[in-house]
């Protein structure tokens, strides 16, 4: 019983820290007949940006982050994993790829932990999904 109050109160001191941390998601939508889209948005503290990209198995999709802050990254995570199959903190600001599954890839868009206290940042995602 002694353990059980114990995990509850930590899950009560935890769950605030958790819902601080703001997710916005968005769909990218290509233009009618082109393969490529840019997404201009801006980031600040721990919030961060999950851009859904629906994509095919076998098709290549490239995708560029230009930013304002040189803390700002984006990790790609495939379709039913959790496991980042690009993180862009430790591989850069710059991901291509032939695709392995088919369904919406998860672009998360984010600061580093030493960013975060205060710092924003501007970005321009470049999207390229081809054939």
């Amino acid at each position: 019983m002694k353990r059980g109050r114990m995990a509850l109160a930590a899950l009560v001191l935890v769950a605030p820290a958790i819902a601080l941390a703001a997710v916005r998601t968005e769909r990218v939508a290509f233009p009618k007949d082109k393969s490529s889209v840019a997404v201009k948005g801006s980031i600040s503290g721990d919030a961060s940006v999950h851009y859904l990209v629906a994509a095919e198995a076998g098709t290549t999709m490239t995708i560029a982050l230009s930013a304002s802050n040189a803390q700002n990254f984006f990790n790609v995570t495939a379709p039913g994993t959790r496991t980042a199959m690009f993180n862009g903190a430790a591989l850069g600001n710059r991901f291509s790829a032939k695709l392995p599954l088919t369904g919406d890839y998860v672009v998360q868009v984010y600061l580093v932990e030493s960013a975060k206290r205060k710092a924003t940042s501007k970005y321009t995602l470049t999207f390229d999904v081809a054939k």
